[in-house]
């Protein structure tokens, strides 16, 4: 009989030790998908560890709770943290969320023309090139490669802000 899905799955990313029943190995991770909720606690754990950041092929985190937040359930979002991700686009934003995505070095940028955000599709890949010095005025250029489309977006970081997320990593 053959492999199943999952032994031809681990065998794939074997990294160390042996693929036999009861054996520890030691995997290599391509893909993640996290949700904001329980995803969290897995960065808490990176951060425990004294890990600076972790790198995938993919990594995706499902945002459902952090999006409209009227309250301070959930608001740790270490995700950004950990992904290398330097800024986060949306509708609106949640004061507390702001917060700590600037607490980790993320601008959080809301789309100037709503248009901006109808024309994205999932996994399409944006590119700003004079990023730094452009979320220093307040407005962001982003183009899309995929559809050759521009898109800008608002970053309403005060003076303050402003430098605790460059210092953070924006």
């Amino acid at each position: 009989m053959g492999n199943t899905l999952t032994q031809k799955i681990l065998a794939a990313h074997l990294g160390k030790g042996r693929l036999s029943p009861g054996e520890e190995i030691g995997i290599r991770i391509d893909q993640t998908l996290t949700q904001d909720a329980t995803g969290t606690m897995a960065y808490l754990q990176f951060e425990a560890m004294g890990l600076k950041d972790v790198k995938t092929d993919l990594s995706v985190s499902y945002v459902d709770h952090n999006t409209i937040q009227v309250g301070f359930e959930n608001a740790d979002d270490h995700c950004p943290m950990f992904l290398g991700v330097k800024a986060v686009l949306a509708r609106s934003f949640e004061r507390i969320h702001a917060a700590n995505l600037i607490n980790f070095g993320v601008a959080p940028l809301v789309f100037d023309d709503p248009a901006g955000y109808d024309a994205l599709k999932a996994g399409d890949p944006l590119e700003a090139p004079a990023f730094a010095e452009e979320l220093q005025t307040g407005l962001v250029n982003f183009r899309n490669p995929a559809t050759n489309g521009q898109i800008r977006c608002r970053a309403s970081l005060s003076g303050g802000n402003w430098r605790l997320c460059w210092r953070a990593g924006c």
